[in-house]
């Protein structure tokens, strides 16, 4: 679950300068308790002509899923799970770079966070291309899908 001191604008103002705004210098960022897939729902908007720079975050996926159609255990003990809608400006044939790309950031942002608490990071890996581990277990994995 999202601790209840979870605020909303806070992270909207943190991520400002990451995300394109839209004409009314507003991004988008949707946040369900329960979902089928943030995945799913940033795809929907995509196909509905949605910008880039939306981000999803739910508690709990109903459907989460990962590569190549297997499923994504997600229930609502503390996981994050979240889809950014991105349009780049690349072929989709290089989608895999964008994994591991996007491996690199979640795995820096990751070891930012463990170093404050003066963990080692030994602990933090990636199993390329996609998956991020902390002690050999998973943590997360990065699924990209074009529309």
């Amino acid at each position: 679950m999202i601790p209840s001191s979870y605020n909303e604008w806070e992270v909207r103002k943190g991520w400002k300068d990451i995300f394109p705004a839209d004409k009314d210098g507003h991004f988008c960022l949707k946040h369900f308790y329960q979902i089928d897939s943030t995945n799913s729902e940033a795809k929907r908007d995509a196909e509905s002509g949605a910008s880039a720079g939306h981000v999803y975050l739910a508690c709990r996926q109903t459907q989460g899923r990962g590569c190549q159609d297997h499923t994504w255990h997600s229930d609502d003990t503390g996981g994050i799970y979240c889809s950014i809608l991105f349009r780049p400006m690349w072929p989709v044939s290089q989608g895999l770079q964008f994994v591991r790309f996007s491996a690199l950031a979640v795995y820096d942002a990751l070891a930012d966070m463990i170093s404050m608490y003066g963990l080692p990071l030994l602990s933090l890996t990636i199993k390329p291309p996609n998956d991020i581990l902390l002690a050999g277990k998973k943590l997360g994995g990065i699924l990209v899908e074009s529309a």
